[in-house]
């Protein structure tokens, strides 16, 4: 087996038939619009809004080529071109010979380069077709209607309109025995209780289905060889015993086999990860109760996650793609991002529906780490059409996502894209796009469980701002009354660091910020209502007017900061009925103004990063308000909780809480606390009287006896506030 060395060039054209007027250096993995600006010298996309200059590219074709040096001897061995994905229509081309036409940037591309071989100068050319547009009315998301191609390439109110285009991820070119083996799949059925599998192993071939030879399968736990079994043909199945099952962080190891597999006749040898667990949605506790007239029927769809029969909380976040060009992802951006999460005491992403289904690296990092995956297809906040290419398309996609990420222990949830049952979208669960990937993901993937989308009813979309203007309340107070089953988006924007503002918005428009088209393009004004996502005129409510920049920017991180422990916590308090609480978002693809991240572009993180990794410990004391800002001489009242979602057991904990207005401080009690594993214990109602002199911010600290680790602290407000100095002071800033 020998890999080809492939040098790319690209150009661009307006007709198919037409050839580039000029060629530049095509880097693969990569994309067309990012190799193209570089060797033109264009202006940074990042700033202001030079983006726009980068449209007019997302109508073009783009030829890619490349030689081919072919060994001279290649009798009895075929070769063949792969690409793991190619972004988003194309044709490809030996020597001028067609050799496939393709839709669809998830499924993989596998073409025999062998009949059409000459002797030399053998020209490989990728043709990548323009943009997929369901119509010009409207450049937005809507023109991804038809198309598996991800709605967030089209604008978001996080994203600027840059479609991409190109040979995204892996493309080789290999010479090899067409009986070699590609790869193998492995399916089995868990007996949870007796901790035995029965196993299935199938072979695929360079050259497709073959009859297959003589191979010898070796199951390693570490060092440590715990099956043997030489096979014939292209499939075998057996049976594993005393198995160690794969847990997602804080609930156990992550433990995965290695399989290796040995072609007796050429020794060729492949080997592959795999984990063994068992995963469901059941119905959240109390939630049947929760219908009491007739005819009675389930209230809510299930959405509590079990693992391994334990009932797990899912605690984590959103994510998208951390580039506006994919093709740029490397494996070391996943790492550094996935371990933040970790970091922050998160177990599950939810790759949302309008971004990338993600490079393998990704799913490979999250099954050794122990981090649950939650995949949506590529359906985001549009109405589908019941339209017959548009289907074939998507069975063929999806189809291949559920094929290759199933092969993963971390996928644990299928889904079939964002808000596709709300008025924007149209969408219902009759719907032939979402009937058709729920029979996808049962017949290739029938024991990982499937949602047609999120929110269902019972679960929570946001709020996504610290004070709601048409309910007239703060985060605290909408979270006191919530009763969801779950919250798999809930929003707390803040300003960028002041360091990435200087950088992308000029410097005579920084400060006071307002809606030039700098700040409208990196979301800061009319992403989605006017003041989104900056919410200045929401941080001057609390603070006041800011007297600069940095200023704004500390109150504004703050805001987030308080308001994401309050909805992680409060949600966790809500347990049992209530099972998830993930922010929207974790990451960014580009240099935001505003957003709702905890984690910028530039990997640098935000105050709220740490109040929600506080939040997300597994034990921890907590406190529950019913609402951020109280008037001076009022009762104050808040209600205790030691919350618990792991295996630690704690008996007789005794608790302080220190109520500090100023250099006033008040203290109450609670002592002989029990705490059992996977379960909350409910404290008293304290109340607390507010000084009549007091103004400004005060802090609460819940101090727990000889275990530190598990105390917290929360800042709170009196309506009249103090001078930012003051606040800073008391804020800890």
């Amino acid at each position: 087996m020998k890999n080809i060395e492939m040098n790319w060039t690209l150009g661009h054209h307006a007709e198919k038939e037409q050839m580039p007027s000029a060629w530049v250096e095509g880097n693969v993995p990569g994309n067309a619009q990012l190799d193209w600006a570089r060797a033109n010298d264009y202006a940074d996309y990042h700033f202001a809004d030079n983006y726009k200059q980068w449209v007019w590219m997302e109508d073009c074709y783009w030829t890619y080529q490349t030689a081919l040096d072919i060994p001279t001897s290649i009798e009895g061995q075929a070769v063949y071109f792969q690409a793991k994905g190619i972004d988003y229509e194309c044709e490809i081309y030996l020597n001028d010979h067609l050799l496939t036409h393709h839709i669809g940037m998830f499924s993989e591309v596998k073409v025999l380069l062998t009949p059409y071989l000459k002797k030399e100068n053998n020209l490989l050319k990728v043709v990548v077709f323009p943009i997929p547009k369901s119509h010009h009315n409207s450049y937005d998301r809507t023109q991804a209607v038809l198309s598996a191609k991800p709605a967030v390439s089209y604008g978001w109110d996080w994203h600027p309109r840059l479609v991409p285009s190109g040979i995204w991820d892996e493309a080789v070119c290999i010479v090899t025995a067409s009986q070699a083996v590609k790869s193998m799949v492995v399916d089995y059925d868990l007996n949870l209780e007796q901790h035995a599998a029965k196993v299935n192993l199938e072979l695929d071939f360079w050259g497709g289905n073959l009859v297959g030879g003589s191979y010898l399968l070796q199951v390693m736990d570490q060092d440590k060889c715990v099956k043997e079994l030489p096979f014939k043909g292209y499939y075998t199945n057996f049976e594993l015993t005393d198995l160690k099952l794969w847990w997602c962080v804080g609930h156990g190891e992550a433990f995965q086999y290695d399989f290796v597999l040995t072609d007796l006749e050429t020794e060729q040898q492949i080997s592959r990860k795999v984990a063994f667990r068992q995963v469901a949605l059941v119905m959240n506790e109390g939630a049947y109760e929760r219908t009491n007239t007739f005819p009675k029927s389930r209230s809510c769809p299930p959405v509590q996650m079990e693992l391994n029969g334990q009932k797990i909380f899912l605690k984590g976040t959103n994510w998208v793609n951390p580039e506006i060009f994919p093709g740029t992802i490397t494996d070391a951006r996943y790492h550094e991002l996935i371990d933040l999460a970790l970091e922050a005491n998160m177990n599950i992403l939810r790759v949302w529906g309008g971004g990338i289904v993600n490079k393998d690296a990704f799913h490979h990092y999250c099954d050794e780490k122990g981090m649950l995956v939650w995949q949506e297809f590529p359906l985001a906040c549009n109405d589908h059409p019941n339209e017959k290419q548009y289907l074939k398309v998507l069975k063929s996609e999806a189809t291949a996502i559920v094929k290759r990420l199933k092969q993963f222990a971390s996928t644990v949830l299928w889904c079939g894209g964002n808000e596709l049952f709300n008025s924007w979208s149209g969408m219902t669960d009759q719907s032939h796009a979402l009937r058709l990937l729920n029979s996808i993901c049962f017949e290739h993937d029938p024991n990982t469980p499937f949602l047609p989308t999120a929110p269902v009813m019972g679960m929570g979309h946001g709020h996504y701002a610290f004070f709601d203007e048409d309910t007239q309340q703060d985060v605290f107070e909408w979270m006191f009354s919530a009763d969801c089953t779950a919250y798999s988006e809930f929003g707390m924007p803040s300003p960028a660091f002041e360091n990435t503002i200087q950088k992308i918005i000029p410097v005579e428009e920084q400060f006071p910020p307002r809606p030039t088209e700098a700040w409208k393009a990196h979301h800061a004004y009319g992403a989605w209502t006017e003041q989104t996502w900056l919410n200045a005129h929401i941080i001057e409510k609390y603070f006041g007017k800011s007297e600069d920049l940095s200023t704004l920017v500390a109150r504004g991180q703050q805001l987030q900061k308080i308001g994401y422990q309050c909805i992680f916590e409060t949600a966790r308090q809500k347990q049992p009925y209530c099972s998830m609480a993930l922010n929207w978002c974790f990451n960014e693809p580009w240099p935001t103004a505003a957003n709702n991240s905890i984690v910028d572009y530039d990997n640098q993180i935000k105050p709220a990063f740490y109040s929600i990794k506080d939040a997300l410990r597994p034990v921890l004391a907590s406190a529950q308000f019913q609402r951020f800002s109280y008037d001076a001489g009022e009762w104050m009242e808040m209600d205790l909780w030691m919350l618990n979602d792991g295996q630690q057991q704690f008996d007789g904990l005794n608790m302080t809480v220190t109520v500090c207005f100023g250099e006033e401080c008040q203290q109450q009690y609670w002592n002989g606390i029990a705490v059992k594993p996977y379960e909350n214990t409910v404290g008293p109602r304290l109340r607390v009287k507010i000084p009549q002199n007091h103004q400004g911010l005060f802090n609460i600290k819940l101090s727990v006896e000889n275990h530190s680790s598990l105390d917290s602290t929360y800042d709170l407000v009196v309506k009249q506030m103090v001078k930012w100095k003051d606040a800073v002071a008391v804020l800890n800033i």
